[in-house]
């Protein structure tokens, strides 16, 4: 649910703040940083697809509505997936940069919690998209 999405980026902000400011690697950081970006591009596909499935579910909307809608979705889809890839390829970063467990735990933590958050939005939307097409169909 969207909560979900919220409550696991929150965890990752939480866990930042265990972390001293410069001590985190340069690499790791890096990575860390594009998994966010991920995140935060597919929060604005979900507020895109939100905004084109009130006029779907009002009945307003034209087609032009739910192809957005669809397109949005789809995009979230692809944004978890490069986000999964991510938290691999990370993860790998993490365990050859890390200087010691501390770092290796808080930097895992706010990966892990990053990817959850994108598929909860994942999750989210597709609860969205089925309730429309059953209404549709229905």
């Amino acid at each position: 649910t969207a909560d979900d999405i919220l409550d696991s980026l929150e965890e990752a902000c939480f866990f930042a703040t265990l972390a001293p400011a410069d001590s985190i690697s340069p690499r790791i950081s890096k990575e860390l940083g594009e998994m966010a970006d991920l995140a935060l591009i597919q929060g604005q596909e979900f507020v895109k697809a939100l905004i084109a499935v009130q006029f779907v579910q009002r009945g307003t909307g034209r087609r032009d509505e739910m192809q957005q809608f669809l397109e949005a979705v789809d995009r979230m889809l692809g944004l978890e997936q490069e986000c999964d890839e991510a938290l691999r390829n990370t993860e790998k970063t993490i365990l050859e940069e890390s200087r010691d467990f501390r770092e290796m735990r808080i930097t895992i933590e706010m990966a892990r919690s990053i990817e959850e958050s994108t598929n909860a939005a994942m999750k989210a939307a597709f609860i969205i998209k089925d309730n429309i097409l059953e209404g549709i169909q229905g």
